[in-house]
């Protein structure tokens, strides 16, 4: 009494672990669910090499490209609903990314002459600006393919959603699950 147990030995009191699963389950329970791929490192243990999409750039971009362009939209369907009789050129608006450029080109009221249509220009400039940024993290997204370290107790992901176009009679819908 007074002096610690021998080395290998649990103190008075404290069992060993059970078994050897129980212990493994919890340190697996420790570890990240991934892990950044470097190109010639060695692969870690109780991990497996995937590939994944981009979701950072995939949620960025659809946020940015579907703000913008319904910003655009509620605009467009806000000027037409006035029925003046220039309102048409603002039509090309409910088009995504190359709406606000056609807009430029076209729209009466946006030429740079004066300083409503300087504004209502730079506006639209602006928001066509946008909507490119926000195309162009769709895409980055889309196209990149980032490999990493992929936890091996997690089920992989291997179930792939084909886009669904649905058409009826009175309109239609295109959805996209990732």
């Amino acid at each position: 009494s007074g002096y610690a147990p021998p080395p290998g030995y649990a103190p008075p009191g404290y069992a060993p672990p059970a078994d050897y699963a129980s212990y493994a389950s919890s340190f697996i329970l420790g570890m990240p669910r991934t892990l950044p791929f470097k190109e010639g490192e060695p692969a870690p243990q109780g991990y497996r090499l995937e590939t994944q999409k981009s979701r950072r750039l995939l949620v960025a971009g659809s946020i940015v490209l579907g703000t913008a362009w319904a910003l655009a939209a509620l605009t467009a369907g806000s000027i037409l609903s006035e029925g003046e009789s220039e309102a048409g050129s603002y039509a090309p608006l409910f088009v995504p990314v190359g709406g606000p450029f056609i807009t430029l080109a076209t729209g009466e009221d946006v030429d740079f002459s004066d300083d409503g249509g300087r504004v209502a220009g730079s506006l639209v400039l602006l928001n066509g600006l946008t909507q490119v940024t926000g195309f162009a993290l769709l895409v980055a997204g889309l196209a990149s393919n980032p490999k990493v370290w992929v936890r091996h107790d997690i089920p992989r992901n291997t179930s792939l959603h084909a886009p669904e176009l649905l058409v009826g009679p009175t309109g239609g819908t295109l959805r996209v699950r990732f």
